[in-house]
């Protein structure tokens, strides 16, 4: 099974439609209440990773530019540290993990 994490943003939901269309199980989590699998990053040590996972795309995060501009503290408490605290536990639970990355510099508190 695929795990996207993030997959109602634009690039999570691109994957998992191309991922369904070679026939693979996904399955996609969403900050949204109404969503099958909720997912929020800011609480992600409370997550429970579906068994069988053998790839986890994470697509979660803070995008906006601005935010992470304006809020650096509190968008790299979610993009760095939130993020390498799941990806250990998804290595944990034996995935081959996939984050989505950016080439702009990191833009530090002053």
């Amino acid at each position: 099974m695929e795990l996207v994490l993030g997959s109602d943003g634009q690039i999570g939901g691109r994957l998992v439609h191309a991922l369904n269309a070679r026939g693979l199980e996904v399955v996609g989590t969403s900050r949204r209440v109404a969503a099958s699998h909720f997912f929020d990053l800011s609480k992600q040590e409370q997550f429970v990773i579906p068994p069988g996972v053998r790839t986890a795309f994470i697509a979660a995060g803070v995008t906006s530019l601005a935010k992470c501009k304006n809020s650096p503290l509190e968008t790299r408490e979610l993009n760095v540290k939130k993020t390498c605290s799941l990806v250990r536990r998804l290595l944990d639970s034996g995935a081959f993990v996939v984050i989505f990355s950016t080439n702009l510099p990191i833009v530090t508190g002053k």
